[in-house]
């Protein structure tokens, strides 16, 4: 029962009725527009406050660690997408709920590993890593529960890698580039030991030039190219991976390269798949293709190179390419890999016209249950 303030009981007490005089309604109207804005105040912070949830929220996310040392990758769920279930003030959870879904539309919410995990392969709870995120802690909500409970995170130490420069892939420009030369021809990467295995599995593999506008070089003759970004090998790169390797020379001085004249093209009908596998994985996985050749692959170049490509008089032909499917430590045990395999072995001055082809493939572990 709402309890009337003293000053209003008295007035309702008087012997003159109910209000008693004119200044007595004076005061009445005067106290009750000071009671019921502040009685509105209070009924709206209370609902204001009120606790809700639990809520449930689908946010993607990833993982870093601050240290100048040290590398964070999520390993699973892959795709980062984590349901969790918070609760707090209702106002708070709606503000917070539009705001995850906004920035896991956009991004991952990149959260902090604690330096205290070792170095290798851990199961980090979610819910107590997300209550530490800046932007859920200053919400006043709280992160009761997640789905998957945890995440597997993979601490690494820095490594540094010198790596030489490369042209861009075949078919990645509508010329051939003949005689490249770089400067500097080798920059310095840095990164997770298991991310530069991958991107650099040989010395010859290294950074690729992205050449800006390649259709204004598309004549014959001697050409040069200033403050050349370079990027990570397209056909080896996965996300993710240039958010945590660093290349610290980003643009070269120069890239220096010769167009060849009256290139003309070849579509090669077939060529072999060869699997290359880092050496923890030979002898202890089975890879199955959807198939086991190439075909229809369009190349063009010098009119002679071209011709080593092309059959003779019941001989085949002088050079046969291959197409070089590389497989990840990261791809045991899945089955629904699709990738780009890279075309090698094709005479100086050949390239591909257009994108590799991808190939379906699986890699069981040898050693796995069944």
């Amino acid at each position: 029962m709402l309890k009337l303030p003293a000053t209003l009981r008295q007035q309702f007490s008087g012997s003159r009725g109910i209000f008693g005089s004119r200044q007595n309604i004076v005061s009445f109207f005067k106290t009750l527009a000071l009671v019921v804005p502040l009685t509105l105040l209070i009924w709206i912070y209370a609902q204001r406050a009120q606790v809700g949830g639990p809520v449930a929220v689908q946010i993607t996310m990833d993982v870093k660690i601050d240290s100048p040392n040290q590398t964070a990758s999520l390993m699973e769920p892959a795709n980062g997408q984590v349901t969790i279930e918070i609760q707090g003030p209702t106002a708070s959870i709606e503000r917070l709920k539009a705001t995850l879904v906004d920035v896991s539309r956009e991004s991952r919410l990149r959260v902090s590993i604690p330096p205290t995990y070792p170095l290798g392969d851990s199961a980090v709870p979610v819910a107590s890593l997300l209550n530490d995120y800046a932007l859920i802690k200053s919400s006043g909500v709280t992160v009761l529960a997640a789905m998957p409970q945890s995440v597997k995170v993979r601490l690494e130490s820095v490594a540094t890698r010198y790596v030489p420069v490369m042209a861009p892939p075949a078919g990645a420009l509508p010329f051939t580039a003949i005689n490249p030369i770089f400067d500097p021809h080798v920059v310095k990467v840095t990164g997770a030991t298991s991310i530069l295995n991958r991107l650099f599995p040989t010395p010859a593999d290294g950074v690729v030039v992205d050449l800006p506008n390649p259709e204004s070089f598309n004549s014959p003759g001697a050409k040069q190219a200033d403050s050349v970004p370079v990027r990570l090998h397209p056909l080896r790169v996965q996300p993710g991976d240039e958010d945590r390797v660093t290349i610290d020379t980003p643009r070269l001085t120069s890239f220096r390269f010769d167009v060849a004249a009256l290139d003309e093209e070849w579509q090669i009908r077939s060529m072999p798949i060869e699997i290359k596998k880092p050496s923890p994985l030979e002898g202890r996985t089975v890879v199955t293709l959807a198939r086991n050749t190439v075909t229809n692959v369009l190349v063009r170049g010098p009119a002679a190179s071209i011709r080593q490509l092309q059959p003779r008089a019941n001989e085949p032909p002088l050079v046969i390419p291959t197409a070089v499917l590389r497989i990840a430590l990261e791809d045991v045990g899945r089955s629904d890999i699709r990738r780009a395999v890279e075309i090698t072995n094709l005479p100086q001055g050949v390239t591909m016209v257009g994108m590799p082809p991808e190939i379906d493939f699986s890699v069981q572990d040898l050693g796995a249950t069944p």
